[in-house]
């Protein structure tokens, strides 16, 4: 993990790349911290309420204000509805009709919503730290949030632990540090969010749905992704753009087991191989990341 001072402004980026579920029972807010900004606060209360009231209370019981970052205006919320409406729709038509243009359209319209999100976070964290020290949780693929903030003047420090992104995530945070993909790049995303939807196979690999999965889970899931989506020459992902039964061919096209005929546990020890085979990063990792 990443560890370095805690500055009047600290950033903990957890393992779901797009959620705060790292909030757990006996999380606290860190000492000194006079404000605490949890991704989502409402999803938080809606998705897993006992564990987030529980951290509320923590925080009260330390004098800490919970704050929702990306609050603003009226039209700053109907701004943020209308933003995730696009989103919703493009990401519909994206996997419905793949092709490089329904990739282009449905990650500058993410991008669009993610910027917005962000500049409202960094206006009320930077308004937080009027009342000193803030602690900010959001998932990993935020982090880019910590050097926008930098940007701004403000003192920042982050804990986060090493991860790679599946490629849907690769090429939104390209977008978000303003840099345009390449053509290969988007088509990697795009199969790589066909990948990650395929709830099928991950309900058969880990026996539960994508948000309740664990860090280690989390982590294996994206690298899985990134990896076998990255081999792919860009006339191989062509050829896979339209496949209906993307998980099946793309498992079949490495050799590997049609999940909806072998166990999960089963599975599960075939995609290990795999990845000792294929990646370095998951060599380095696989003593700390612990699947069941």
């Amino acid at each position: 993990m990443v560890r370095t001072r805690k500055a009047r402004i600290h950033l903990t980026f957890g393992s779901h790349a797009d959620n705060e579920k790292f909030i757990r029972n006996r999380d606290a807010p860190l000492r000194r911290t006079k404000v605490v900004f949890p991704e989502f606060i409402s999803a938080n209360k809606n998705r897993f309420n006992s564990s987030f009231s529980k951290f509320e209370e923590n925080a009260r019981r330390r004098g800490v204000l919970v704050r929702n970052a990306e609050k603003g205006s009226t039209r700053a919320e109907e701004i943020s509805l209308e933003n995730s409406f696009r989103v919703d729709k493009k990401h519909e038509i994206a996997l419905k009709h793949p092709s490089l243009r329904t990739a282009v359209d449905y990650f500058n319209a993410l991008k669009d919503s993610v910027s917005f999100r962000h500049m409202l976070a960094r206006k009320n964290i930077i308004e937080g730290t009027k009342r000193g020290k803030v602690e900010v949780r959001y998932g990993t693929a935020h982090s880019v949030l910590a050097a926008e903030l930098r940007a701004l003047g403000q003192d920042v420090s982050i804990s986060m632990k090493p991860f790679v992104f599946s490629w849907d995530y690769v090429v939104l945070r390209k977008l978000l540090r303003n840099k345009e993909p390449t053509k290969l790049e988007y088509k990697r995303g795009l199969l790589s969010l066909r990948f990650s939807n395929d709830e099928k196979f991950l309900i058969n690999l880990f026996q539960k749905r994508v948000m309740s999965l664990s860090e280690s889970e989390m982590r294996f899931w994206h690298l899985l992704n990134n990896v076998m989506v990255g081999k792919l020459t860009e006339k191989e992902i062509d050829g896979f753009t339209k496949s209906r039964s993307l998980v099946v061919s793309l498992l079949n096209h490495f050799g590997l087991s049609n999940p909806n005929k072998v166990r999960g546990r089963e599975l599960k020890k075939e995609l290990v191989k795999f990845l000792d085979a294929n990646s370095v990063f998951w060599r380095r990792q696989r003593n700390i990341v612990k699947l069941k």
